[in-house]
């Protein structure tokens, strides 16, 4: 019975009952046409707001010099990425450029046989403004993260200065101390 109400309501409404793809493309046809407000300001340069365009990336893993084909268009590799961002970024005085974490850890031999070092400096170089801490950042211990943000010896070269950018993780602490094991950022 139920079969027979929602045949007749479908054909009343004029769909093909046998056509799921014309019901849910009728259906994301419709998704949001409204007339109604709903909080977004297509332009605010005239108001007290900026626009800003937040540029991030993941999972870089050191890949400086790795390259794939993707859709049949070369990707990955530090040069190829930084030509992307550094397009993206001149779209919008106000890009705000940061990583979610795997930076570096997995990496190939390029950034691993130097301690990941030069990944950090490609980000340096790229003009991080910040970033987190993801599970590979530990792959070398927690002492070994320290100073590669921070810079220090044992490094591959002489004076290593570590991040030049800020990197946060509010839910990493020190198991003894209970405390975060980075620094607060102060706004």
């Amino acid at each position: 019975m139920k079969s027979l109400i929602s045949l007749i309501l479908i054909s009343f409404i004029g769909l093909n009952p046998y056509s799921s793809q014309v019901l849910e493309k009728h259906i994301w046809d419709q998704q949001g046409l409204s007339e109604d407000y709903h909080g977004h300001i297509e332009d605010r340069s005239d108001g007290p707001y900026k626009k800003i365009q937040l540029l991030g990336i993941n999972d870089f893993h050191g890949q400086l010099n790795v390259t794939r084909q993707i859709n049949g268009r070369p990707a990955g590799r530090a040069d190829y990425l930084a030509a992307y961002l550094r397009h993206r970024a001149a779209e919008n005085e106000n890009t705000i450029l940061l990583h979610t974490g795997d930076m570096i850890g997995a990496s190939p031999p390029l950034s691993s046989l130097l301690m990941d070092e030069p990944t950090i400096e490609f980000l340096n170089k790229m003009g991080f403004d910040i970033g987190t801490i993801g599970n590979h950042e530990f792959d070398r211990g927690l002492d070994e993260l320290l100073r590669l943000l921070n810079g220090g010896s044992p490094s591959v070269v002489k004076n290593y200065p570590g991040s030049r950018f800020p990197w946060i993780a509010a839910n990493v602490t020190s198991h003894k101390s209970g405390k975060h094991l980075l620094p607060h950022i102060k706004y």
